[in-house]
């Protein structure tokens, strides 16, 4: 008869998600002092409220599988890679110090020239580096705060913000194309307002110039404290929905406004 011989042993398995242990994770590989009880792990726990923050509020569809490395400029004069390094750098400083303030992310231009694509593949790589990431179009955002009006929304005002205001990056598509009231001014605002307060980056993207914003009543304030630090991305040229994943793309942090 074949001896039957455990696939993995105490020691392989982290004690909080009984999977095996991930490289440079050692929780649980100590045996714990009799009559306590084994300890949580705290990777495990944050990756359940990662994954449950995208998925209340996750990137559209289209662009669930947007990476980083989908983008380039044909031009070969170095900005892309100089931006894409920034956003790393900065996503990798969140993970080395999260109580600091972080830069937000703008990305301008014209329609179809892969400004959604970008933030999408900010989130994942904020996700694959273990940061919780949301995204939500301005619009939506809006709508699904006057949802909660109703009195069988599922959930509440103070819950959606607690959602988009506390995850570590969060991405905010289609400024400027909302309905523009007072309301929508004021639930936009107070998410990025709030974040910006918190050291929290934000990733907006817009079709509005960087005039157009700061003559904006409802974004010039917003405008003058992204600019403080904050990445801005122009993306150039005509649309690329029909042509393929590749971008023209210019700025990076520091970049001057048009």
């Amino acid at each position: 008869m074949t001896d039957v011989v455990p696939i993995e042993t105490a020691a392989d398995l982290c004690e909080g998600c009984r999977l095996p242990h991930l490289d440079g994770c050692d929780f649980g590989r100590m045996e714990p002092e009799p009559g306590q009880a084994p300890r949580r792990c705290p990777n495990f726990t944050r990756r359940k409220h990662c994954d449950s923050l995208a998925a209340r509020w996750p990137v559209p569809r289209r662009y669930v599988e947007a990476n980083l490395a989908d983008f380039s400029n044909p031009n070969g004069d170095g900005q892309c890679e100089a931006m894409l390094g920034d956003i790393e750098t900065f996503l990798a400083r969140m993970i080395e110090n999260p109580n600091a303030i972080h830069p937000g992310v703008v990305i301008r231009g014209p329609n179809g020239t892969g400004k959604t694509r970008l933030a999408a593949a900010i989130i994942h790589r904020a996700g694959e580096l273990g940061l919780s990431g949301a995204f939500a179009n301005a619009a939506g955002l809006v709508q699904r705060i006057r949802q909660t009006f109703d009195g069988q929304a599922e959930v509440s005002q103070a819950e959606i913000f607690d959602d988009i205001c506390g995850a570590d990056v969060f991405a905010l598509d289609d400024l400027g194309k909302e309905r523009r009231t007072d309301f929508a001014n004021e639930i936009l605002w107070t998410a990025i307002s709030t974040r910006y307060a918190d050291g929290k980056p934000t990733v907006i993207t817009t079709n509005l110039s960087a005039n157009e914003l700061a003559d904006s009543p409802a974004w010039g304030g917003i405008v003058d404290r992204l600019a403080e630090s904050a990445i801005v991305v122009r993306m150039n040229g005509s649309s690329r929905r029909q042509r393929g994943p590749t971008f023209e793309v210019g700025g990076g942090q520091g970049a001057s406004a048009d």
